[in-house]
C-alpha cells in the first residue's frame, strides 16, 4: 500500500516518502487511517519489493482505468 501512497500523493522520489513520513507524525497518521499503513517501508526496502514485478501485470489494470477516465472525460 506505500507503494500506491507515494503515487497517490505524488511523491517525487521514495526517499522524499520515507523523509517526509518518518518526520511528520501528522502524514503518518494519515498513512494509517487512509491506506493501512502500519510501518513505512524505507526506499531502499520498497524498491526490493517493488522492482521484481513486471509491468505486463499492471499492463490490463491501467489500459481499463485509462478507458474508465477517458469516458468519465
Amino acid at each position: 500500500m506505500c507503494g500506491l501512497a507515494v503515487m497517490h500523493l505524488k511523491y517525487p522520489s521514495l526517499l522524499k516518502f520515507d523523509q517526509d513520513c518518518l518526520n511528520d507524525a501528522d502524514k503518518l497518521h494519515n498513512l494509517k487511517s487512509l491506506y493501512g499503513v502500519e510501518q513505512v517501508p524505507s526506499d531502499s526496502r520498497l524498491r526490493e519489493l517493488l522492482d521484481p514485478i513486471e509491468a505486463r501485470y499492471f499492463r490490463k489494470f491501467f489500459t481499463i482505468l485509462f478507458a474508465y477516465v477517458q469516458r468519465s472525460g
